[in-house]
Protein backbone atom coordinates (compact mmCIF):
# COMPACT_ATOMS: atom_id res chain seq x y z
CA UNK A 1 0.00 0.00 0.00
CA UNK A 2 1.24 3.45 -0.92
CA UNK A 3 1.92 5.81 2.01
CA UNK A 4 0.93 9.32 0.96
CA UNK A 5 1.89 12.56 2.73
CA UNK A 6 -0.45 14.75 4.73
CA UNK A 7 0.10 17.93 6.72
CA UNK A 8 -2.00 20.22 8.90
CA UNK A 9 -1.20 23.93 8.78
CA UNK A 10 -2.46 26.51 11.25
CA UNK A 11 -3.38 29.47 9.04
CA UNK A 12 -3.56 32.82 10.82
CA UNK A 13 -5.09 35.80 9.00
CA UNK A 14 -6.18 39.30 9.99
CA UNK A 15 -9.67 37.94 10.62
CA UNK A 16 -8.82 34.84 12.64
CA UNK A 17 -7.34 31.38 12.60
CA UNK A 18 -8.25 28.05 11.02
CA UNK A 19 -6.49 24.84 10.00
CA UNK A 20 -5.72 23.71 6.46
CA UNK A 21 -5.55 19.93 5.99
CA UNK A 22 -3.54 18.94 2.93
CA UNK A 23 -3.56 15.40 1.53
CA UNK A 24 -1.76 13.99 -1.51
CA UNK A 25 -4.33 12.90 -4.08
CA UNK A 26 -3.87 9.14 -4.64
CA UNK A 27 -5.11 9.52 -8.23
CA UNK A 28 -2.19 11.91 -8.87
CA UNK A 29 0.32 11.39 -6.00
CA UNK A 30 2.91 13.85 -7.37
CA UNK A 31 0.32 16.52 -8.20
CA UNK A 32 -1.46 19.25 -6.23
CA UNK A 33 -2.69 18.48 -2.72
CA UNK A 34 -6.38 18.07 -1.87
CA UNK A 35 -6.98 20.80 0.70
CA UNK A 36 -9.76 21.54 3.15
CA UNK A 37 -10.22 24.16 5.86
CA UNK A 38 -11.46 23.26 9.35
CA UNK A 39 -11.90 25.15 12.58
CA UNK A 40 -11.00 22.08 14.68
CA UNK A 41 -7.38 21.69 15.75
CA UNK A 42 -5.89 18.24 15.09
CA UNK A 43 -5.16 18.19 18.84
CA UNK A 44 -8.90 17.58 19.29
CA UNK A 45 -9.66 15.18 16.43
CA UNK A 46 -9.33 12.03 18.58
CA UNK A 47 -11.86 13.37 21.12
CA UNK A 48 -14.17 15.06 18.62
CA UNK A 49 -14.44 11.99 16.33
CA UNK A 50 -16.31 14.20 13.83
CA UNK A 51 -15.57 17.66 12.38
CA UNK A 52 -16.63 19.81 9.46
CA UNK A 53 -14.43 20.52 6.45
CA UNK A 54 -14.62 23.08 3.66
CA UNK A 55 -12.61 22.06 0.60
CA UNK A 56 -10.60 24.91 -0.89
CA UNK A 57 -8.32 25.20 -3.92
CA UNK A 58 -5.70 22.43 -4.15
CA UNK A 59 -2.33 23.56 -2.80
CA UNK A 60 1.14 23.16 -4.24
CA UNK A 61 3.30 20.37 -2.83
CA UNK A 62 5.67 23.01 -1.46
CA UNK A 63 3.18 23.41 1.41
CA UNK A 64 4.12 19.96 2.71
CA UNK A 65 7.21 21.66 4.18
CA UNK A 66 6.50 25.40 4.04
CA UNK A 67 5.98 27.57 7.12
CA UNK A 68 5.84 31.36 7.05
CA UNK A 69 4.03 34.27 5.43
CA UNK A 70 1.62 33.76 2.52
CA UNK A 71 1.96 36.15 -0.41
CA UNK A 72 -0.59 38.90 -0.97
CA UNK A 73 -1.09 39.57 2.73
CA UNK A 74 -3.07 36.36 3.20
CA UNK A 75 -1.56 35.63 6.62
CA UNK A 76 0.96 33.02 7.67
CA UNK A 77 1.03 29.27 8.18
CA UNK A 78 2.70 27.09 10.78
CA UNK A 79 2.84 23.30 10.53
CA UNK A 80 1.07 21.76 13.52
CA UNK A 81 1.19 18.11 12.44
CA UNK A 82 2.38 15.92 9.59
CA UNK A 83 2.32 12.29 8.74
CA UNK A 84 0.99 9.89 6.15
CA UNK A 85 -2.12 8.05 5.12
CA UNK A 86 -3.20 5.09 3.04
CA UNK A 87 -6.18 5.60 0.75
CA UNK A 88 -8.88 2.92 0.96
CA UNK A 89 -11.37 4.84 -1.24
CA UNK A 90 -11.04 8.17 -3.09
CA UNK A 91 -13.97 9.53 -5.08
CA UNK A 92 -15.32 13.02 -5.67
CA UNK A 93 -17.95 12.49 -2.93
CA UNK A 94 -16.28 10.18 -0.41
CA UNK A 95 -12.80 9.31 0.81
CA UNK A 96 -11.79 6.64 3.30
CA UNK A 97 -8.23 6.77 4.61
CA UNK A 98 -6.07 5.20 7.29
CA UNK A 99 -4.50 8.27 8.90
CA UNK A 100 -1.19 8.33 10.78
CA UNK A 101 -0.39 11.70 12.40
CA UNK A 102 1.40 12.29 15.68
CA UNK A 103 -1.82 13.69 17.21
CA UNK A 104 -4.48 11.58 15.48
CA UNK A 105 -4.65 8.16 13.92
CA UNK A 106 -7.33 5.82 12.72
CA UNK A 107 -9.70 5.29 9.86
CA UNK A 108 -11.33 8.49 8.63
CA UNK A 109 -14.31 8.71 6.32
CA UNK A 110 -14.51 12.11 4.61
CA UNK A 111 -17.96 12.60 3.11
CA UNK A 112 -19.41 15.38 0.97
CA UNK A 113 -22.64 16.73 2.48
CA UNK A 114 -23.17 19.59 0.01
CA UNK A 115 -21.07 21.35 -2.62
CA UNK A 116 -18.77 23.06 -0.10
CA UNK A 117 -19.68 21.18 3.09
CA UNK A 118 -17.87 17.98 4.01
CA UNK A 119 -17.55 16.04 7.25
CA UNK A 120 -14.75 13.87 8.60
CA UNK A 121 -15.62 10.93 10.86
CA UNK A 122 -12.83 9.22 12.77
CA UNK A 123 -12.77 5.63 13.98
CA UNK A 124 -9.74 5.54 16.27
CA UNK A 125 -7.28 2.74 15.75
CA UNK A 126 -7.13 0.65 18.90
CA UNK A 127 -4.30 -1.40 17.44
CA UNK A 128 -2.07 1.54 16.48
CA UNK A 129 1.45 1.02 17.73
CA UNK A 130 2.65 4.39 19.07
CA UNK A 131 6.34 3.48 18.61
CA UNK A 132 5.69 2.57 14.98
CA UNK A 133 3.85 5.85 14.40
CA UNK A 134 6.55 7.89 16.12
CA UNK A 135 9.23 6.24 13.97
CA UNK A 136 7.32 6.84 10.74
CA UNK A 137 5.84 10.33 11.16
CA UNK A 138 9.16 11.86 10.10
CA UNK A 139 9.16 10.06 6.73
CA UNK A 140 10.45 12.28 3.91
CA UNK A 141 8.08 12.35 0.96
CA UNK A 142 9.20 13.05 -2.59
Amino acid sequence: MLKLPTVILEHTTRTGRHYDWLLADPTNPAGPLWTARTMVSPLHWMQAKCWDLEPIQPHRRAYLDYQGPISGGRGRVIQVDRGWFISRMWTEHRMVIDLHLSQAQGEICIQRLASSAWRANLSSSESADSDYLADNVGIDFV
